[in-house]
């Protein structure tokens, strides 16, 4: 019986999938348990959300650009937007 376990545990995808899902489980315990931790200081909610919004426009400017070529830039600005990403 533990061998036919082991084989169909061995085939089956969400049991190799099984590793990034722990990581990712821990990860959120973590995270979630530093919060409880942690002082609360408004710098740090003003730089996580300063830099969502500069993240979020530079994976847009990617998308836009690379994806669509919506809009025309400089070589600089594509290896920013490239670097950024």
């Amino acid at each position: 019986m533990l061998q036919f376990l082991a084989i169909y545990l061995c085939r089956c995808r969400m049991a190799r999938g099984f590793p990034f899902f722990f990581l990712c489980l821990l990860h959120s315990c973590t995270s979630l348990a530093a919060d409880f931790f942690m002082p609360f200081h408004w710098y740090y909610l003003v730089a996580c959300l300063g830099l969502l919004v500069v993240r979020m426009f530079f994976v847009t400017g990617y998308h836009r650009y690379f994806s669509h070529r919506s809009f025309k830039t400089s070589r600089v600005f594509q290896f920013v937007i490239a670097f950024m990403r």
